[in-house]
């Protein structure tokens, strides 16, 4: 059985050294309808924006988050990690670096990362 991974996001080279087609597809790019797909950088706001999209649900049954996060309010970060909680997706955040290297302050980054930690389902630390 093959796992369907949503990247959050998709487009870097991390990922694409994760694929192995023969066990894991990665969905971001895939066609939800004839003028949607999902986005390879795919963003949480785009996630809310989404909640109702059953295909999209169906579509992929873990999410995997590496970084990119603190572009988003926490709000809507904290919002669209609750979704995925409520549509029973599992979310794998791999922990890259313990201190902000995106430009936000260094508390700004911790209270987003306690956000993840409490919610992901797995933790992965490079």
């Amino acid at each position: 059985m093959k796992i369907k991974v949503l990247h959050i996001p998709c487009n870097t080279q991390y990922v694409r050294k994760l694929q192995r087609k023969d066990v894991l597809e990665i969905v971001n790019g895939i066609p939800l309808s004839s003028e949607m797909s999902i986005p390879f950088e795919i963003t949480f706001d785009w996630i809310r924006k989404h909640r109702d999209n059953t295909r999209f649900w169906k579509s992929f049954n873990v999410a995997h988050l590496h970084f990119g996060f603190e572009f988003e309010t926490l709000e809507v970060v904290r919002e669209a990690l609750e979704i995925l909680q409520y549509q029973k997706k599992p979310l794998v955040y791999t922990y890259h670096e313990p201190c902000s290297v995106h430009g936000v302050s260094q508390k700004s980054y911790v209270k987003y990362v306690k956000i993840i930690l409490s919610k992901a389902s797995e933790v992965i630390t490079l």
